[in-house]
C-alpha cells in the first residue's frame, strides 16, 4: 500500500516539473519548486518508513527548512527586488 503512495508521488513531482517548465509566471515557477521540495521531503521520509532506516530524517527536516526560506526569500526578492528593506 505505501509503494502505491510513492508511486503517485512521483508522478505528482513529474507533474509538479512540467508545471516548473511552462508556468506561465515566474512565481508560479518558485512556487513549483517550493511543492517539488516538498514532495521530496515527503518522499525521503516515506522511504525511511518503508525501509526502516530512520538516518535520514534529519537531513529531510533540515531540507524542508531551507526549502521554506529559500522559497520565501526568492519570493521577496521576486516582488521588491532586494533581499532587505
Amino acid at each position: 500500500m505505501m509503494w502505491i503512495i510513492v508511486a503517485l508521488l512521483l508522478i505528482a513531482l513529474s507533474l509538479t516539473v512540467l508545471r516548473m517548465i511552462l508556468g506561465p509566471t515566474m512565481i508560479d515557477r518558485v512556487l513549483a519548486v517550493n511543492v517539488f521540495g516538498t514532495m521530496i521531503v515527503l518522499l525521503v521520509v516515506l522511504l525511511c518508513y518503508l525501509l526502516s532506516d530512520y538516518n535520514y530524517l534529519d537531513i529531510a527536516l533540515a531540507y524542508g527548512l531551507l526549502n521554506f526560506i529559500a522559497t520565501a526569500a526568492l519570493l521577496r526578492y521576486i516582488k521588491s527586488g532586494q533581499f532587505y528593506d
